[in-house]
């Protein structure tokens, strides 16, 4: 038995706490409500200044304040202020998390392919059939040594997380006395 795969936090693997769907859809909507709220407000503003006659005023005035900011810091003030609304938006903090617990299970993964050849269990295939499935294309890219470049796309990833899992649940039967090491 490997004690790598025993001691893998099963949680973390499967990416639980990943966004689902509906979630993602709910985000989206509250977004674009948020950005098509704000656009609204914007333009009933400068409107409103532009009836009461200050419009070009404040124009001036702003255009000044984001010059010397500019001239000062070197970056751009309404640059900074869109990337602060996207990060705060139900979006941004929806893939901010998302990135967070793949990020996790991709380390977790990483640091399983450092401690332990996958090739070297191609004998629990005979208990467990799923570990055959996904063992040949992770096993090839461990050999060539690309497995992180690999597990950057999510569905190489979750191909890579189920083949573990596979791996563990033949660890625990075995350890459980069901079936003998193959």
């Amino acid at each position: 038995m490997v004690s790598a795969i025993s001691g893998i936090d099963l949680n973390k693997l499967q990416c639980r706490g990943l966004s689902s769907s509906r979630h993602r859809k709910i985000a989206l909507f509250s977004t674009l409500s948020i950005w098509g709220g704000t656009g609204y407000l914007l333009v009933k503003l400068a409107l409103l200044l532009e009836a009461s006659g200050l419009a070009d005023e404040v124009g001036l005035a702003l255009a000044s304040t984001i010059l010397v900011h500019f001239i000062g810091t070197g970056q751009c003030v309404v640059q900074a202020i869109a990337r602060t609304l996207v990060e705060k938006t139900p979006v941004g903090i929806l893939y901010r998390r998302d990135k967070a617990v793949l990020s996790m299970a991709r380390a977790q993964l990483l640091d399983l392919a450092d401690k332990i050849a996958f090739e070297e269990l191609q004998s629990y295939a005979k208990i467990n059939p799923a570990v055959a499935v996904a063992a040949a294309e992770v096993i090839a890219h461990q050999n060539a040594g690309d497995l992180q470049q690999w597990l950057s796309a999510p569905q190489n990833l979750k191909a890579m997380a189920n083949h573990v899992y596979q791996l563990a649940l033949v660890e625990e039967a075995i350890k459980a006395g069901d079936y003998p090491k193959p």
